[in-house]
């Protein structure tokens, strides 16, 4: 892979990634609220730091997921396998992220003021919690790997004939009869995409949501402004890949066209 184009991978994973955390981060800091509010109804005050462990776990496991599904994404629009090198970064934001966790819930006011956790290692827990879901995060990622590796291969040479096709579909049958029947869908459209977005999104308002995301990538005039929308878009439709995923040469060709090529 050429270094400027595994630049371009980078950039897209970290905005798509950016938007994610963003909003994984937001949603959580009211869970943790809620967290809190909950074990103070129960009047247990040694019950906050098991819960707030809780809490900080399944914040981790979202952002890490969440960084795997930026990356398999990105080098999914470019139609190339996930490299070590995403492994890497996603492995080093997993103890980031981590250390962040257990500072967030070692300074709570409501373990503070109840000195709680005081010579136990609690931390552990986040920790090899940690480790479990940057296994599952890789193993998806290197899922893509194989899959995108082995969709590249290119079928053996045939032997002893010369053969020329034209046409969508073309096909050749050797001392056999075809029967079947094309159905060849070429030159996939902004407006074939937003149908397809109505017919897949059952929610109206995230339907919504995602049809004015797509309005505004395809109204991208810049590079800039191409990678943002872009972005914002893929993080938002990341629960409805199945109705994306087929609609990925079309935006990858206009994300290509802002970049002049």
């Amino acid at each position: 892979m050429n270094d400027p184009q595994r630049g371009e991978i980078e950039r897209l994973a970290a905005l798509t990634f950016d938007a994610k955390r963003e909003r994984i981060i937001r949603e959580w800091a009211d869970e943790r609220y809620k967290t809190v509010a909950r074990v103070h109804q129960t009047h247990n005050a040694g019950g906050y730091l098991p819960a707030l462990i809780q809490w900080a776990v399944e914040r981790l496991k979202k952002i890490i997921s969440s960084q795997a599904d930026a990356y398999i994404d990105a080098f999914n629009a470019f139609g190339l396998p996930c490299d070590d090198a995403a492994e890497k970064t996603l492995r080093s934001t997993a103890i980031q992220s981590a250390a962040g966790s257990i500072a967030n819930v070692r300074g709570d006011r409501s373990v503070t003021r109840h000195h709680l956790g005081q010579g136990v290692p609690w931390h552990l827990e986040i920790e090899r919690e940690m480790g479990t879901a940057v296994k599952e995060a890789v193993a998806r990622m290197r899922m893509q790997r194989a899959t995108v590796q082995n969709v590249r291969k290119e079928p053996p040479p045939s032997v002893g004939h010369t053969i020329n096709v034209q046409g969508p579909n073309s096909r050749v049958n050797i001392d056999s009869v075809d029967n079947s029947v094309n159905v060849v869908r070429q030159g996939a459209s902004f407006s074939d995409l937003r149908r397809a977005i109505d017919a897949g999104v059952a929610d109206a308002m995230e339907r919504a949501t995602i049809q004015e995301r797509l309005s505004e990538l395809e109204q991208a005039k810049d590079q800039k402004s191409g990678w943002e929308r872009y972005a914002a878009f893929m993080a938002i439709t990341a629960d409805h890949l199945t109705v994306i995923s087929p609609f990925l040469p079309l935006l990858q060709d206009h994300i290509g066209r802002l970049f002049g090529g």
